[in-house]
């Protein structure tokens, strides 16, 4: 059984499409929990057609509580092993339940998230498509909150139930971090989703898009060039990995962090240089080299 958490809070204009690409799914085996955060506008009335599908559970909060309070009811009421999430606004393709749980049941993965598509209020694709690396650990998770909320899906006999603090931004990466506490995050890489990009979605947007789309203050970071990260942080622009992690490290203290370079000039020999340099500074830190989006080459240093 897969548990479906969806948070709704006025947007009716969009939910009866959203609930439609639930009811389309290939795989039919799921519970869709939607819990309301005292909306204004008519989305009892959009939902109502919905209810006699016993699949279907409407509840509602008793005051208006934001998105964390109102993600940890739906939780606590799942009863599915696979909990995946959607928000209501966003749209699934019609197989994605059915990949995802094969990708994570044929590889042992307990806890994976896909590319998305994002679209305009009308539903048409505005040509932007949102990925991460292939691999996410606990620490990098750290640096970034990668998974887009409508694409993740974990196994809850692995992960156990999980409830977040009150936050009222970027409250999935809190929940993301939680999970990834308890299992490594795999990329499905393919586009099984929908984000509403036109409007302020329920899902925080970060500087991680640009990032992803290889641009940064609307400029596109050329061919060849290497963008350096810290903790999230856009720190420096350089020619050649090399330079970046010598600039990069350079700054860095004995404390734990993440470096993501975007570039074209990424080898096994080059990755391993790389590695030479952050182990003369004596720093404990993980290096994720991505080219086009798409990580290449990954390793990982421990220095007691």
């Amino acid at each position: 059984l897969v548990s479906i958490i969806m948070p709704s809070y006025n947007t009716a204009k969009f939910i009866d499409e959203t609930v439609s690409s639930v009811l389309k799914q290939t795989y039919t085996n799921w519970e869709l929990i939607i819990v309301d955060d005292c909306s204004t506008d008519n989305t009892d009335e959009v939902i109502e057609k919905y209810l006699s599908d016993p699949r279907i559970k409407y509840l509602k909060n008793e005051k208006n509580s934001g998105a964390a309070i109102t993600r940890n009811y739906a939780l606590r009421e799942a009863k599915g092993r696979w909990i995946a999430f959607l928000d209501s606004d966003d749209l699934w393709t019609k197989d994605k339940l059915e990949k995802q749980i094969s990708f994570m049941e044929d590889n042992g993965y307990s806890f994976s998230y896909t590319n998305y598509i994002e679209i305009d209020e009308e539903s048409r694709p505005n040509g932007r498509s949102v990925s991460g690396p292939c691999k996410v650990s606990k620490l990098l998770m750290r640096s970034y909150c990668w998974p887009g909320c409508l694409t993740v899906m974990y196994d809850a006999q692995k992960v156990g139930l999980i409830q977040i603090a009150d936050i009222k931004k970027n409250n999935d990466y809190a929940m993301w971090l939680k999970v990834c506490q308890k299992a490594t995050c795999y990329l499905l890489e393919e586009n099984l989703a929908s984000m509403n990009g036109a409007i302020d979605n329920v899902m925080s947007m970060s500087i991680t898009h640009a990032i992803r789309n290889t641009t940064i203050d609307g400029e596109k970071i050329e061919n060849g060039q290497m963008l350096g990260l810290v903790n999230g942080s856009i720190d420096c622009v350089a020619d050649s990995t090399l330079e970046c992690i010598e600039m990069l490290s350079d700054k860095m203290t004995d404390a734990a962090f993440i470096t993501v370079f975007y570039g074209a000039d990424v080898s096994e020999d080059l990755a391993k240089k790389a590695e030479e340099i952050i182990a003369s500074k004596a720093i404990d830190a993980e290096i994720v080299v991505i080219s086009g989006g798409q990580p290449l080459y990954e390793f990982i240093i421990s220095i007691e």
